[in-house]
């Protein structure tokens, strides 16, 4: 059971290796919210089956995307603080020295699901992460 926004669509019709398809993941999730806060929310990263594809072919499971993801999605404080970009959201100005991860690490929750649709995948942003919302549940289902 995850807790979570509705679905937001990862298109990449393009990238045939898995790094530059990590990258596109990473772009995209660093969206989640808003690029600028960080460590607070929760994410499901739901790899559909042509994008999983990329990553099989290459020998890549999902601890090593999952471990790349979180290396992409370090963020420096130069970009996360507050004020940072002309833009007033961001993390107190005392961390602007700090990298700090987007998602804690066990926040980024990667799965494989869905249909041959496409070259698409999706995210699903969590609620509040931890002991202030809610952690997730995550159960395999045979069909």
């Amino acid at each position: 059971m995850f807790p979570g926004e509705g679905p937001r669509n990862i298109m990449d019709q393009i990238s045939r290796d898995p790094e530059s398809l990590a990258r596109s993941f990473a772009a995209c999730l660093r969206t989640l919210h808003h690029p600028k806060l960080l460590l607070a929310f929760d994410c499901l990263l739901a790899v559909g089956p042509e994008h999983a594809r990329v990553f099989a072919q290459a020998g890549w499971n999902k601890a090593q995307l999952t471990a790349r993801l979180h290396e992409l999605l370090q963020i420096p404080g130069s970009e996360f603080i507050r004020g940072a970009g002309g833009i007033a959201e961001g993390m107190p100005e005392q961390l602007k020295d700090a990298t700090l991860p987007k998602f804690k690490s066990d926040g980024l929750l990667v799965v494989h699901c869905g249909s041959g649709a496409g070259l698409f995948s999706m995210m699903i942003g969590g609620w509040a992460a931890g002991d202030l919302g809610s952690k997730p549940v995550i159960q395999e289902i045979e069909a």
